[in-house]
């Protein structure tokens, strides 16, 4: 259930109250709406689901599966009548589809402000207004899919979707090949019932929609070979032990939260290997090192590798990962040497017996704590 007040809970019933009725929050089971691009979510009675599932253009359809999207950028993803308001985003230029399962013996009646329907779709008797901003579908005794394409109308910044239902439409005479009582419910004759769900569309701009958002993207210092960027840099990932490799994970996303599409250069500085993987798996191949890595992949995970001249000697790098020839981030990594030599002076003969073996133990630490010192050089 959506996070709202008390206060703003009273005001929408209150708000539908006055145009329709009472809104209903009478919980109905549906899959939740997929990820963006993904499959269509099942369709349930009396919940309103966006099609995830993305074309070249938009389709409406009586089937789930065939349903299509065109511009979609975010989406709710919990969906039930109890969700009240949804959220979307779309492009200016783009269409949502969005469908229903229409309840045996009651008609579900889509209502569209700041846009158009621009297509629709319904195997039982169905109606729109002249204006195409209602699309009524009136069922019998069987249950169907109905769904509508909507186009925001020019210059808007949100439109909005309500789902209205009306359960007393149980005689046959209502629900006839004339659509008569679909026809009346559009011209405010007959009720269109309670309002169950409505959608917020907001409507991005070109300008936004596609450009890299530095708030919205990711790029992190990793010590695993399987993290996906979080944006927080993995403690001690800056410094490598000797015989290690780097890891960078980046994700570019524009301000909706979507995936770019684009030229991703990754270069380094002294030479440093590079190797680039989309599925965040490290790389073990020699050959896909290199010292500049190109891709269109937005999403992923970068190798660091000192140069093999410099195997086992301290070595430092800068990594930068431009985006369509904008540097997007920078990580800087230091590798760690292998000790070559030690070279004690003033050499102390200790006598014998317990002082003999404390002088020994002393000896000890400051070695060990050379070495310490040394592999961090």
């Amino acid at each position: 259930m959506s996070n709202m007040t008390l206060r703003k809970r009273i005001a929408l019933v209150a708000v539908s109250a006055l145009g329709v009725g009472l809104l209903s929050i009478t919980p109905a089971t549906a899959a939740n709406n997929a990820a963006v691009g993904a499959e269509n979510a099942t369709a349930a009675t009396d919940v309103l689901n966006v099609a995830t599932k993305s074309g070249a253009s938009a389709a409406a359809s009586t089937t789930v599966a065939s349903n299509l999207s065109a511009g979609l950028l975010t989406r709710s993803t919990i969906q039930t009548t109890a969700t009240v308001t949804s959220t979307a985003t779309v492009l200016s230029t783009g269409e949502l589809v969005f469908y229903t399962q229409v309840g045996a013996d009651k008609n579900s009646t889509f209502v569209v402000s700041g846009g158009l329907i621009n297509r629709s779709a319904s195997v039982t008797s169905a109606a729109t207004t002249a204006d195409r901003t209602q699309f009524t579908v009136v069922s019998d005794a069987s249950t169907s899919i109905a769904a509508i394409g909507v186009r925001p109308n020019s210059g808007v910044s949100t439109y909005t979707v309500d789902l209205y239902v009306n359960s007393s439409l149980t005689n046959p005479a209502q629900i006839d090949a004339a659509n008569t009582a679909a026809i009346d419910i559009n011209a405010g004759t007959v009720s269109r019932g309670t309002l169950v769900q409505k959608y917020v569309v907001t409507v991005a701009s070109t300008s936004a929609s596609g450009a890299w958002s530095a708030a919205d993207s990711l790029c992190n210092l990793a010590t695993s070979s399987t993290s996906a960027a979080d944006g927080t840099d993995d403690t001690g990932a800056g410094v490598i032990a000797n015989g290690s490799n780097g890891y960078i994970d980046f994700t570019l996303l524009d301000a909706y939260g979507s995936a770019l599409s684009g030229a991703v250069v990754i270069e380094a500085t002294g030479s440093a290997g590079l190797a680039y993987n989309g599925d965040y798996t490290a790389t073990s191949a020699a050959s896909d090192y290199n010292l500049v890595q190109v891709s269109t992949d937005t999403d992923g995970k970068i190798d660091v590798a000192r140069p093999s001249a410099l195997d086992n000697k301290s070595f430092s790098t800068t990594v930068t990962i431009k985006f369509n020839g904008v540097t997007v981030c920078t990580k800087s990594i230091r590798f760690e040497g292998e000790v070559a030599t030690i070279t004690a002076s003033e050499p102390v003969i200790a006598r014998t017996g317990q002082q003999a073996q404390l002088h020994l133990e002393l000896h000890l630490l400051m070695i060990k704590d050379l070495l310490s010192i040394l592999n961090q050089v």
